[in-house]
């Protein structure tokens, strides 16, 4: 994919961001059920991804004894495992601490996803998975996007998350990448797929 291509869907990203009446949505969300529905979903379709084909709600993973935990949503691009989980909050919650080790916690029983997401439909933090054994995902985003706030620059990288472009250039490293590897490379990619 070339910087081209990813300059229009820059612009395609963001003529859908100005025409979304975001604020209304924020207005309807007022728990995490209406955060999911209202500014969540309506951002993964912005970004081309399908409900019936890239992803499902309330995917079970099962963590040691604690059996049936329900993570908010996986995306899987139609394969039987998830490639990226999306743990949703309240539109007003802070995402702090707790809700980054309930979203790494899921991770560390699913060694398929190579991304953790973790919004309260307005924050999108992205993380990869550690390289250090002690943790699962970096603790740190290599990502955040603002509904609210955000650059020409930001929208270039957002770009690199529409379902076509991610499939095209991430999607061999997101299938070939042992399970047991961490996706630390996935920033470098990032990096790359900008320069």
């Amino acid at each position: 994919m070339d910087n081209k291509r990813l300059k229009q869907i820059s612009n395609q990203l963001s003529k859908e961001l100005q025409n979304w009446d975001f604020e209304k949505a924020i207005k309807y969300s007022t728990d995490e059920t209406n955060t999911r529905n209202f500014l969540i979903e309506p951002f993964f379709e912005i970004l081309n991804y399908s409900k019936m084909d890239d992803y499902l709600h309330e995917y079970i993973v099962d963590m040691g004894t604690s059996r049936g935990r329900r993570v908010d949503m996986a995306i899987s691009f139609g394969k039987s495992e998830p490639v990226i989980f999306v743990e949703c909050k309240k539109s007003d919650a802070y995402l702090n601490e707790k809700f980054f080790r309930q979203l790494n916690e899921y991770c560390l029983y699913t060694e398929s996803v190579k991304i953790g997401i973790l919004t309260n439909g307005i924050n999108y933090d992205f993380y990869s998975r550690s390289s250090h054994s002690n943790t699962i995902l970096n603790e740190t985003p290599f990502f955040s996007f603002n509904l609210k706030e955000y650059t020409d620059s930001d929208l270039e990288k957002l770009a690199l998350f529409y379902r076509n472009t991610l499939l095209t250039l991430a999607g061999p490293l997101l299938d070939n990448f042992p399970a047991s590897a961490p996706v630390s490379d996935v920033n470098q990619k990032i990096s790359r797929w900008n320069s």
